[in-house]
């Protein structure tokens, strides 16, 4: 199917995706990136795939998630499973970031050198909140706060709106911070954090529904991986952070076979 006939079937609620990935312990990085991992998933090109992401938030303090949430009002049984599995069993090597992240999924065919486009077709809310995190030395004010802060915010998903406080409403417009294949082998592990010619922590708001973006491939299977889901951000992460939520990103995966770029494109429907 083309762009516009995934809109189309999009609007009519007709996107059916060819597997599912869940994100459990076997199937998720915390905070990094690595090359050549034992595939999560492996699809031919033009396959979609639904995606279960996981936010940090809520997993790196000392509390479990589930203690975590309950001092926001968030019941256990309104905490995703798969936050206290992961927070349980997965540990953080020396020198990763913080950000989770599902995969890595292998397209067969792709080789170094060709381009992977990833259609962001649909992106479902795992949950009706998220957090703002920030504090001292975060962002563009980085000595506004004395103390850390860390903010709840729900969400209305019937009316699409963040309810940021009684008189303000944002309108939500969801994407994933990180998508990535995997980078040279050559640089081994990479931080989740910075991004590179692989993509990664590109936090780009125009990664939303509807888009398209490409990445070079630099391994064999391109080995895509996605994570940092946000509810609405501005034009970057102006406070350090976006509203931090757990999603679940409908893609469709297309190889481009000897068609090579060096860095990420990301195509809208009104911009390239």
């Amino acid at each position: 199917m083309s762009r516009s006939e995934h809109l189309v079937a999009k609007i009519a609620g007709a996107i059916n995706a060819d597997a599912t990935l869940c994100s459990t312990p076997e199937t998720v990085l915390w905070g990094y990136i690595a090359a050549n991992l034992t595939p999560a998933l492996t699809i031919k090109s033009g396959q979609i795939v639904e995606i279960e992401a996981l936010s940090h938030q809520g997993l790196t303090t000392k509390q479990d998630p589930e203690a975590f949430f309950s001092a926001y009002g968030i019941a256990a049984a309104d905490v995703l499973s798969d936050a206290t599995s992961v927070y349980s069993q997965v540990k953080r090597p020396k020198g990763a970031s913080v950000h989770i992240l599902t995969g890595p999924i292998y397209i067969e065919g792709a080789e170094a050198g060709d381009t992977l486009e990833v259609r962001a077709l649909d992106i479902k809310f795992r949950v009706p909140y998220g957090i703002n995190n920030t504090g001292p030395g975060k962002g563009v004010l980085p000595d506004l706060l004395k103390q850390p802060c860390a903010r709840l915010i729900r969400l209305d998903l019937e009316r699409r709106v963040a309810l940021f406080s009684d008189d303000v409403e944002i309108p939500l417009n969801p994407f994933m911070g990180i998508m990535a294949v995997s980078p040279p082998t050559s640089l081994g592990m990479v931080s989740s954090t910075p991004p590179g010619a692989w993509g990664g922590n590109i936090d780009l708001k125009f990664c939303g529904i509807g888009s398209s973006l490409y990445l070079p491939v630099f391994n064999k299977g391109a080995q895509f991986f996605t994570g940092d889901g946000h509810a609405v951000q501005g034009d970057g992460e102006v406070d350090g952070g976006a509203i931090e939520i757990s999603l679940a990103p409908t893609l469709q995966f297309i190889l481009h076979k000897g068609k090579s770029i060096k860095s990420p494109r990301v195509e809208s429907a009104t911009d390239y």
